[in-house]
């Protein structure tokens, strides 16, 4: 399975999701630009449709506040929702 995600600007995008979350590029093509987490895949891909509303997508991780600390060091701002 492969999730899908439209971006507005792709190598902005794909900059975030290798630069800063750490992600691998497995391809690129005129379709898109194919990432790998972990055992997943997903793949950024231009759009010009208005931002989602909603979760794209979520990661599992062992050790959410040492992973959270690392993110913010990056530059990651995190919202709390109650």
């Amino acid at each position: 399975m492969i999730a899908t995600i439209p971006v507005r600007d792709r190598a902005r995008a794909e900059a975030f999701y290798t630069e800063v979350l750490g992600l691998e590029v497995e391809g690129a093509s005129a379709a898109g630009v194919l990432l790998r987490a972990g055992a997943e895949r997903i793949l950024l891909f231009e759009s010009g449709a208005p931002a989602p509303t909603h979760t794209l997508v979520g990661f599992e991780v062992d050790q959410l506040e040492a992973v959270m600390t690392g993110l913010g060091a990056r530059g990651v701002v995190f919202e709390d929702y109650d």
